[in-house]
């Protein structure tokens, strides 16, 4: 929701920021239920295809403009 309000007002380089820093951490520690914010390390469920899935479309949301 965060990404796409910034992009909704103007600021694309930002909610594509967010966008690529999620898909980084999904990334690193994989589709987790939840991450330690200091760490970005995964907790709780592993293999976890909820809100995590996301991450995998938030960039190319942003990129081709699909609010």
């Amino acid at each position: 929701m965060v990404m796409q309000g910034m992009e909704r007002y103007g600021y694309k380089k930002e909610g594509l920021a967010i966008a690529e820093n999620s898909a980084k951490l999904v990334e690193k520690s994989g589709n987790r239920e939840y991450y330690v914010t200091e760490s970005g390390d995964g907790c709780g469920e592993k293999v976890f295809w909820g809100w995590t899935l996301l991450a995998y479309f938030m960039v190319q949301e942003i990129i081709q403009g699909g609010i």
